[in-house]
């Protein structure tokens, strides 16, 4: 029995110690696996092949963590971004510390690459141009070919029918609107499309403003026209701001359009003709309703040689010069205002600067009583004004001063001004400054020079004359009255110098296709021909404003 007990004893022993450490290993296995959730999240489950998709790791713990993303590409960061190649079904798993019993996954479906259409600027305006290209996912490098379809209102020189196979076309809008653009990429054989959906908006343009006159009534009107680039196509508006029969210029100061209108009688003139009537008034370039009558001329003091003719705005002040005589200066703000001799005399008159033909003694050019009044331009020369001031006829040239050489009636001999005159042998009846190019522009008007009549250029000092357009023109006026071209304005920056023309009464454009009532412009650059740009239209003065809207 004893022997019996001691098996049965050392039996019971090693049965218990078998459990024991059978028990002991069961608990190490259990700890060794911690109480984590493993979980994570995807930014796109559906993406594009070459689409960088980020996995976001959810898990309550954890020090390492095994990624494979099921095209054979795996990762150790805990919240990895990843790029598929390839489209095609994947499954993701996310593993935590080396157990697979803390593992999770997710599948994802990985679509054909898409190609991105690309542009080089944020905002399209009608007729301006844009280079279009593609981003396509091609990470072997294989050879792309493309197909462009961007409709009716597109050209380029790349393009047929809205259409090219170009990769990186040059593309114009000439309608502003919603413009659907369509992009197939072929790649390896495979064809990847695309489209977007364009907003065009309008052209931001400089707008031309001119004076539209009926010759026979001598009933006007202010038009504008924008002057948009590229194929886009802009027409001449109607402003409903209606004009007397001879506004000769037209300015352009802090978002006004500012009218000189010399009425009736601009050549020498008797009843009806002979009274004043001229007016200066202003309207909003937003607005055209807000309308400021400045001066009247009628019922003033003054008879037709009174009347404003030319014309120019400075921030303080509105400058306006008679038929022959001189120049007055009102403040900006005035409004509602009859014109006397009394109430408005005059800033400078000829004999008061030392250009005056009685006063010269050196033997220098000189203008005097009897020369016609051109342009006036007020020019800010490094913060100083300067003003030029044309003449015209028996006595010509393009004049230059200052306000301290302007001297009372009662000096002897008032000097010459130092900034002189340019173009003294032209009878000079328009002008424009080019200041970014360093041109003026002007017409003359009357042949006792020695150009003939027509549009010119030269350097600010007078030198390299051009002749751009020597087209006849109507000879309203006498001889040495002829009104000739009174409005010129420059674009610089579209490249164009812009002027009004009237045709004479003889006028045969089968002849010459030039000699048509109108506004004419020409390249600057010198790269073009003269060109009709409105026709049918009877212009005296014009202005550009130079801010795009």
């Amino acid at each position: 029995m004893k022997s019996v007990y001691t098996l049965l004893n050392k039996a019971t022993i090693v049965c218990l110690v078998l459990g024991l450490a059978l028990f002991s290993a069961c608990k190490d296995d259990a700890e060794s696996v911690p109480d984590y959730r493993v979980a994570f999240s995807v930014s796109n489950e559906n993406p594009q092949a070459g689409e960088e998709v980020t996995f976001t790791n959810a898990s309550t713990g954890g020090d390492s963590f095994e990624w494979t993303f099921g095209d054979g590409g795996t990762s150790g960061d805990k919240n990895p971004v990843y790029t598929y190649e390839e489209s095609g079904a994947y499954t993701v798993t996310l593993m935590v510390d080396g157990f697979e019993e803390l593992s999770a996954t997710k599948d994802i479906t990985v679509g054909d690459p898409v190609p991105v259409i690309m542009m080089s600027v944020e905002t399209i305006e009608a007729g301006a141009e844009v280079v279009f290209t593609a981003e396509v996912y091609n990470p072997d490098g294989e050879e792309l070919t493309y197909a462009w379809d961007f409709g009716a209102t597109a050209t380029g020189a790349d393009l047929v029918d809205g259409m090219t196979t170009v990769a990186a076309p040059a593309v114009a809008f000439t309608e502003a609107g919603a413009v659907e653009v369509m992009l197939t990429v072929t790649l390896a054989g495979e064809e990847l499309s695309t489209s977007a959906t364009l907003d065009v908006k309008a052209q931001l343009a400089k707008t031309l403003i001119f004076t539209v006159v009926d010759y026979e009534s001598g009933d006007g009107s202010l038009y504008w026209k924008k002057l948009y680039t590229g194929d886009a196509v802009s027409v001449a508006e109607d402003m409903n701001v209606p004009t007397a029969s001879h506004p000769l210029t037209v300015r352009i100061h802090d978002n006004r359009v500012y009218v000189f209108d010399a009425g009736l009688g601009i050549a020498f003139s008797s009843d009806e003709a002979a009274e004043a009537d001229g007016t200066i008034y202003s309207v909003d370039l937003d607005d055209p309703t807000d309308y400021v009558s400045i001066m009247d001329f009628a019922g003033g003091s003054g008879d037709y040689t009174t009347d404003p003719f030319f014309g120019d705005v400075s921030d303080t002040k509105i400058y306006f010069g008679d038929r022959r005589n001189g120049i007055t200066a009102i403040d900006i703000t005035t409004e509602n205002a009859t014109y006397t001799t009394a109430d408005y005399p005059y800033w400078v008159v000829n004999n008061q600067l030392g250009y005056y033909s009685s006063w010269r003694t050196d033997g220098g050019p000189t203008y005097g009583w009897g020369a016609l009044n051109g342009s006036f331009y007020v020019r800010d020369n490094g913060g100083s004004e300067e003003f030029w001031w044309a003449k015209n006829s028996n006595h010509k040239g393009l004049w230059k001063f200052e306000s301290g050489d302007i001297t009372d009636l009662e000096s002897a001999t008032p000097a010459v001004p130092a900034l002189g005159g340019i173009l003294t042998s032209e009878a000079v009846r328009a002008f424009e400054v080019d200041e970014t190019n360093q041109k003026v522009y002007f017409s003359i008007n009357f042949v006792n020079g020695t150009n003939e009549m027509g549009l010119y250029r030269a350097d600010l000092d007078g030198t390299n004359i051009e002749l751009i357009d020597d087209t006849r023109w109507h000879s309203e006026g006498g001889d040495s009255e002829r009104t000739g071209i009174t409005g010129i304005a420059v674009d610089a920056e579209g490249g164009y110098v812009y002027w009004g023309y009237r045709a004479p009464a003889d006028a045969d454009p089968e002849v010459n296709p030039l000699e048509v009532n109108s506004v004419k412009r020409w390249k600057i650059d010198g790269s073009g021909d003269v060109e009709i740009y409105v026709a049918d239209v009877w212009v005296y003065g014009l202005a550009i404003d130079q801010v795009k809207k």
